[in-house]
């Protein structure tokens, strides 16, 4: 048999393994504004999306429901969003 390459399988697939919670609330923090990063890590999450909306136009009452924001810090996402804009 000549020419011939005898089959062999291929090596498992092996994915990457994904990146931790900490490291994927570390990028979300980056992301925010200076004086919003010293939040508990616990609160990242909710307040980038928090953030998200507010830099699409949602006004603070909107935060405050949908994220039970406080009423400041809901203001100052929206405020922050707007000076962005400009």
């Amino acid at each position: 048999m000549t020419g011939h390459r005898r089959w062999t399988p291929l090596p498992p697939h092996h994915t990457p393994t994904p990146p931790s919670a900490e490291d994927l609330y570390d990028d979300l923090r980056e992301r925010l504004p200076a004086e919003l990063r010293d939040q508990p890590y616990d609160q990242i999450p909710q307040l980038w999306a928090a953030w998200s909306e507010a830099r699409s136009g949602y006004d603070a009452t909107h935060l405050i429901r949908t994220f039970h924001l406080d009423r400041a810090l809901a203001h100052r996402l929206v405020a922050l969003a707007h000076e962005r804009r400009s």
